[in-house]
C-alpha cells in the first residue's frame, strides 16, 4: 500500500533497510543509520561479519597466499569452544580468509568486542590421525631429502 501525503499508517515495528557501511566507494557510507537515529528510530549496533579476521604474529603473513582444502578450524573464546567449520581457507598478508573463517568471523568479531580470548585452532590434516601424520611427514622427509624445511 502506497502511502499518500498525510496519510499515517500504524505498526507495532518498523523494519528500516539503510544499507550498510562497510564500502564507502559504493555509497555505504553508514549514512542511512544516522538518518535513523536522528529521525528517532533505535538502531541495532553494527558490526563486521563475513569478513576476513586479522592474527596477531607474523605466521599468516609468512604463508601469504597459501590456500588450503579439507580444513577443520575451531573457534574458541575465552579457552572454550564457541564454533567450528570445515572447508577451504586462505593465508593472507593480515591473517586468514576463505568460506570457513567468513563462516566464523561474525562470532569471533562478538567476542573480540566484548574483550574476549579469541583463538583460532586449525587441524589442516583432520582426516589423519597424529600417527598417521607423524608416518607421512617421516616418509615425505626421506624421498625429499635435498628440499629444506623452516619452522613457522
Amino acid at each position: 500500500m502506497e502511502a499518500t501525503s498525510g496519510e499515517r499508517h500504524h505498526a507495532d515495528a518498523v523494519i528500516l533497510a539503510t544499507g550498510g557501511a562497510s564500502y564507502p566507494a559504493t555509497g555505504s557510507t553508514g549514512d542511512g543509520y544516522r538518518l535513523a537515529r536522528t529521525a528517532g528510530h533505535t538502531v541495532v549496533p553494527i558490526r563486521p561479519a563475513l569478513v576476513p579476521l586479522i592474527t596477531a604474529g607474523n605466521i599468516a603473513s609468512r604463508l601469504q597466499g597459501l590456500s588450503l582444502r579439507n580444513v577443520h578450524i575451531n573457534l574458541l573464546v575465552d579457552s572454550k569452544k564457541a564454533g567450528e567449520a570445515f572447508g577451504e581457507m586462505l593465508f593472507t598478508h593480515f591473517g586468514v580468509s576463505g568460506p570457513i573463517v567468513l563462516t566464523l568471523s561474525k562470532q569471533a568479531v562478538d567476542a573480540l568486542g566484548a574483550k574476549r580470548e579469541v583463538v583460532l585452532s586449525f587441524d589442516l590434516k583432520p582426516a589423519l590421525s597424529p600417527q598417521q601424520l607423524d608416518a607421512r611427514l617421516l616418509r615425505d622427509f626421506e624421498q625429499s631429502p635435498r628440499n629444506s624445511f623452516t619452522p613457522c
